[in-house]
């Protein structure tokens, strides 16, 4: 009995551990250091907003001109978590090592912003309009023609590319 009661101990102290510094951190109902700022369709959660992130106080409106640029809308309700420090980047995306780039999780209508975004000259708005378009696309198909369309990399980078406006890829890369 008490061996099953350390087991328990230790599988709840490893979620509480996750919820508050991993991977389930979206999740988590108390997010400690992040400022929530709802809007119609989205929810951003971000640490110390900078004058580079004011953007996220637009967020309706890029939604709006993304609706109407695919001809498509957001099925569900979305959040964005707009990480700060590059330790956040391992600690929330261990799967990939640490880069601090943005990432859409669209089975889970999740956006990370990475450090690299918010370091960027150019703020954060390319990333976000980069990650809402893998977002919007992938609400309005299925997953398995999800899968399908995301083994088509140019296609569906190069429709967040064009409306990001902003090339994230050097000229060797965009063209192989």
């Amino acid at each position: 009995i008490k061996k099953r009661y350390l087991i328990l101990f230790l599988v709840l102290a490893s979620i509480g551990f996750y919820l508050f510094w991993g991977p389930l951190f979206p999740w988590n109902p108390i997010k400690i250091g992040y400022k929530k700022i709802k809007f119609s369709k989205a929810t951003v959660y971000v640490s110390d907003i900078t004058e580079k992130d004011s953007v996220v106080y637009r967020i309706n409106e890029i939604i709006v001109k993304e609706e109407m640029f695919h001809n498509l809308n957001y099925v569900d309700n979305f959040r964005i978590i707009i990480l700060n420090e590059e330790s956040n980047n391992k600690r929330y995306l261990p799967w990939l090592k640490g880069s601090g780039y943005s990432v859409s999780l669209s089975p889970l209508n999740l956006i990370y912003i990475g450090s690299i975004a918010r370091k960027s000259t150019s703020g954060i708005e390319p990333y976000l309009k980069h990650e809402l378009t893998h977002l919007l696309i992938d609400q309005n198909t299925t997953f398995n023609k999800a899968m399908k369309i995301h083994k088509q990399g140019w296609f569906v980078e190069g429709i967040a590319e064009y409306f990001s406006g902003h090339s994230f890829y050097g000229k060797n890369e965009l063209l192989t």
